[in-house]
């Protein structure tokens, strides 16, 4: 029954239905992104919001499907990188019995105030290195106003960018109210990957700021995309009739020859649950014929069904990460590569 959905994609529009008793015949939501240039896609303009974005797009990129021991499945899985910040207080106030009390306000809010800030500063240097993990300290007074007056790292990282950064981000921190009129601290500061790479970006890229002939290069490869539709859903339909919590996003990087035929072609950053809609979505991708070759590769892109909502993040109560264990995600991905 597989063979005969897989018998060649220019038949899939019109082939019947495979189906077997109990499997599943409710329709498939199937999403086609518009084509684009490879690492240059619109981002929003907030350091957040764009880290928001590239984490559910990590999500969308490993997908998930019915099987409790399937990556996303796992409870502790967390596609977006690891921060955790630890206090200390130093000084005269270490020294007093209100100390734990003291330490526990300070840590509270540069973990409420500080996690989204030093978490854009690690993803930058994260692609940079994507397998950097830090464990960095800084010294901090800050005012009984909570204003951070001075910042000193105790020891250098080899990022001297990524220390920078981190510096700075500290330096703004907004810890309100303290308890004295100067509290000197000490912060530790943890990173960790999440357990699916970092989507690919390029900072200096601005898909409005296209030329007029890549413009109308994308233009093309989105009607052709558009028309091949039907064939993409059949695609997708021989997964979701095995599997109804089938999901996830498809992607294929796309070298076009002179002829505007595809040269050669891969999956890019995807790692969708059901290799067989892979290789059907590739069939159709790979018979995609332009007018001219365009002006640079091209990413094909797809999203198949509908995601769990994820765990409401808390990241003012993070915990600590172990290196085995995100060792241990690590090679759960490789296996699906």
């Amino acid at each position: 029954m597989l063979m005969a959905c897989l018998l060649g994609t220019a038949r899939l529009a019109f082939a019947e239905p495979c189906q077997a008793p109990g499997e599943n015949t409710a329709p498939v939501v199937v999403e086609l992104e518009r084509p684009n240039v490879p690492n240059r896609r619109s981002r929003p303009e907030g350091d957040v919001q764009a880290s928001m974005q590239d984490e559910e797009l990590a999500r969308w990129n490993i997908g998930g499907n019915g099987d409790p021991s399937y990556l996303s499945s796992r409870p502790r899985f967390h596609p977006g990188a690891r921060v955790v910040v630890d206090a200390r207080v130093l000084g005269a106030w270490a020294r007093r019995g209100s100390v734990a009390s003291v330490e526990r306000l300070v840590q509270a809010r540069a973990r409420s105030k500080g996690y989204w800030p030093l978490r854009v500063c690690y993803e930058a240097a994260l692609r940079r290195d994507p397998k950097l993990t830090v464990d960095h300290l800084v010294r901090l007074s800050a005012t009984r106003a909570g204003r951070v007056r001075a910042v000193h790292a105790v020891r250098a990282l080899q990022d001297a960018e990524l220390q920078s950064c981190l510096s700075d981000k500290v330096l703004g921190l907004e810890l309100r109210e303290l308890p004295a009129r100067r509290i000197d601290a000490e912060l530790r500061i943890r990173f960790w990957p999440g357990d699916v790479p970092l989507p690919a970006w390029d900072p200096g890229s601005d898909p409005s700021l296209d030329p007029p002939e890549l413009s109308a290069s994308l233009g093309r490869a989105d009607r052709l995309w558009q028309a091949a539709r039907s064939q993409l859903v059949a695609c997708a339909e021989q997964g979701w009739r095995r599997d109804p919590k089938l999901w996830g996003r498809i992607a294929f990087w796309v070298e076009y020859g002179d002829s505007g035929t595809v040269a050669a072609l891969h999956q890019f950053e995807t790692h969708f649950p059901d290799p067989d809609v892979s290789a059907c979505v590739q069939g159709v991708v790979g018979a995609l014929v332009l007018p001219e070759k365009p002006g640079s590769p091209l990413v094909f892109a797809l999203r198949v069904g509908t995601p769990a909502a994820p765990a409401e993040p808390k990241p003012q109560q993070a915990t600590e990460q172990s290196p085995e264990l995100v060792s241990a995600a690590g090679a759960a991905l490789t296996g699906l590569t």
